[in-house]
C-alpha cells in the first residue's frame, strides 16, 4: 500500500502536479478480528467504525494537522465541493471539514454520531 501511494504523488511530483492536487485516502470500513467476542465489521465498537482518513493538499491543508473532531464519509464529498468552490446542496448530507484541514476552530463541530445497522 505505501508503494502504491508512494507511485502515485511521485507521478503527481513528476507531472508538475503535486502542488495543486488534494489527495483524500479512506479505509472503507474497520474490521473485528476478535475483539468483543466478534468477528465483522459491522458492529458499534471503534474497530469497525473508525477508519484511516488521510487528505493531502500542500496548498490548501494545514501539513501536519490530526484533526481530533468526528469526520464521517458523508462529509468527504461537501469537504471536496467547498476546496473546489462550489456550494453544498441543501438537501445533500453531511458537513465540509475544510475549515479543519486548515487548522480553524471549528465550535459547532458534532460530538456525537449515530450508528445503526439492521
Amino acid at each position: 500500500m505505501d508503494e502504491s501511494i508512494g507511485r502515485g504523488l511521485a507521478y503527481l511530483k513528476n507531472e508538475g502536479l503535486d502542488k495543486n492536487t488534494i489527495v483524500i485516502y479512506m479505509g472503507d470500513n474497520g474490521f473485528i478480528f476478535g475483539e468483543h467476542g466478534l468477528i465483522d465489521k459491522r458492529s458499534a465498537y471503534e474497530p469497525s467504525m473508525r477508519v484511516p482518513l488521510l487528505v493531502r493538499g500542500p496548498v490548501v491543508v494545514k501539513p501536519g494537522i490530526k484533526v481530533p473532531q468526528m469526520v464521517m464519509n458523508i462529509d468527504i464529498a461537501p469537504t471536496i465541493m467547498e476546496m473546489a468552490g462550489m456550494t453544498t446542496p441543501e438537501n445533500m448530507q453531511g458537513r465540509t471539514f475544510f475549515p479543519l484541514l486548515k487548522g480553524e476552530k471549528v465550535s459547532s463541530w458534532r460530538g456525537r454520531i449515530f450508528y445503526e445497522y439492521y
